[in-house]
């Protein structure tokens, strides 16, 4: 278990392989549970955070289109510089700029939060929103503040719950205003902050994969529709209909007035999002999966998960012939293995017992050397002698062995 340039390239394939497929799932989502998304964006986080490689994958040779990559990745650009150089210096800069972006608009929002009006508790707000803890069960410090720059609630607190409103809620209903606090506090209870927050740090690694910004939008409202099924999941049929009327309230506010853009992450306010919304919504009394339902995806995404490790795509291709001088093909034929009273492994030619250097346990299993003869030290010299009077087929007529 190792890794590589080539297992980091695969982790990346895959990785936006299985998000494609995750935010194609949830386009296509009309009404049911979440769980097999769930299941799949989770397991394809992870496929990006273990770029690793392993001795019993099964490698899909590509001797032309990856190969030929390879090799223009090798070109000399200028000077000294490879084409490979210049891809990866503007792949860093590109991640020192994104970085740079993202700490930027941390300290934005850190300025905006800081112009806010923090409200009393004996205001309107504070007065709804104690009722909200009350009935979520929250009982640790908060903060709420008014802005006159942002249309709709949010959460902007990491360890600290921290919402921000806009500075005329007035003309909204306590209806309306307690849906709001319960769904921003459904999103401090889930850590979803957190979740964009390393988001937005593996985006500034991939800036340059188009799939980070198809993922952003799906993950937005995967998010979204987490909080709107955990709160209505206990509702009554009312309460869910005065709870998709405060989305629409909040869609028209938002219409009129747009979030800041270093706020990020305030939801998709489309029309289709939104319907799709009210879908889950209305829909969720039929949402649950069964046990065996459960298991069979657990097993399912499982195995296409394990499967991504198994099944890798190498390039493949022949070394300049210079390279190749006194190259040797390790079979039964032309080699064997020895083993010294001390237990040590060392791998030798047939011709002229030509020594090529000592074997590790884990290589004895690996092919070609699992294949080749093991002698001990003393016992079985005359039939090592024997076989290294046979002619030596090498690889190139009129060559004589120099490296392994």
């Amino acid at each position: 278990m190792y890794i590589s340039k080539y297992s980091i390239i695969m982790s990346i394939f895959y990785f936006s392989i299985f998000s494609a497929t995750g935010c194609f799932i949830l386009k296509c989502k009309q009404k049911g549970g979440l769980f097999l998304l769930n299941v799949i964006f989770i397991l394809t986080f992870l496929r990006i955070l273990l770029p690793l490689d392993f001795a019993f994958n099964y490698v899909i040779v590509s001797p032309k289109a990856y190969s030929s990559a390879i090799l223009w990745t090798r070109k000399i650009l200028w000077h000294k510089m490879t084409i490979g150089n210049f891809i990866l210096t503007l792949w860093v800069l590109g991640i020192f700029l994104s970085l740079s972006r993202f700490i930027f608009s941390l300290y934005q929002q850190h300025q905006f939060r800081k112009q806010a009006s923090i409200q009393s508790s004996e205001t309107r707000i504070s007065v709804l929103f104690r009722h909200v803890a009350t009935e979520m069960s929250y009982s640790k410090p908060y903060t709420i503040a008014t802005s006159p720059y942002i249309p709709c609630a949010c959460q902007t607190g990491f360890s600290h719950l921290y919402i921000l409103m806009p500075k005329d809620y007035d003309h909204y209903s306590d209806i309306d205003l307690t849906n709001m606090l319960r769904h921003e506090l459904c999103h401090f209870q889930n850590k979803d902050l957190w979740i964009k927050f390393l988001f937005r740090l593996l985006s500034c690694i991939l800036w340059w994969n188009p799939i980070m910004i198809l993922l952003k939008n799906n993950l937005e409202q995967l998010l979204e529709l987490h909080c709107d099924q955990k709160l209505c999941m206990g509702f009554s049929e009312e309460q869910q209909l005065n709870y998709l009327g405060t989305l629409l309230h909040v869609l028209d506010s938002s219409i009129h007035k747009k979030m800041p853009s270093f706020i990020g992450y305030s939801g998709q306010n489309g029309a289709t999002a939104i319907k799709q919304r009210f879908q889950i919504i209305l829909h969720q009394k039929n949402t649950k999966f069964s046990l065996q339902n459960r298991i069979l995806i657990c097993v399912t995404c499982s195995i296409a998960f394990l499967l991504s490790y198994f099944i890798v795509i190498q390039p493949a291709g022949y070394p300049p012939l210079e390279e190749l001088a006194g190259a040797f093909e390790v079979s039964p034929e032309t080699a064997y293995i020895t083993c010294s009273p001390e237990g040590i492994y060392s791998l030798y030619l047939y011709s002229g017992n030509y020594y090529v250097g000592i074997l590790s346990e884990e290589e004895l299993l690996m092919p070609p050397h699992n294949t080749l003869q093991i002698f001990t030290q003393g016992e079985n010299d005359d039939e090592i002698k024997k076989n290294s009077e046979m002619p030596f087929p090498y690889l190139y007529p009129d060559m004589q062995p120099s490296h392994y």
